[in-house]
């Protein structure tokens, strides 16, 4: 099992629409599969992008099938690609 955990700060909307910018995301991956196994959010519009991890991990994505989404920018939902990317 591979963790990666990285501040919410990733997202420049993030940062532009919360005084203080705390939060976090992290990422559980299989080692033999490269799959997603968890995601880990706390922070202010988590709530909102969670369910797209969620997607993720019922549909077995691996990291290499994340790498050819394309994920709008500027969106808090940025840094989960950011976190899976520094897998």
């Amino acid at each position: 099992m591979r963790k990666v955990k990285i501040p919410l700060q990733y997202s420049g909307r993030h940062l532009a629409e919360e005084e203080d910018g705390s939060g976090i995301c992290r990422a559980v991956i299989d080692r033999k599969y490269n799959r997603i196994l968890g995601v880990h959010m706390f922070g202010n519009y988590v709530s909102k992008i969670i369910t797209l991890a969620s997607f993720m991990i019922e549909s077995e994505y691996r990291i290499e099938d994340l790498r050819e989404l394309v994920f709008p920018h500027p969106t808090v939902s940025e840094v989960v690609r950011e976190a899976l990317f520094s897998v």
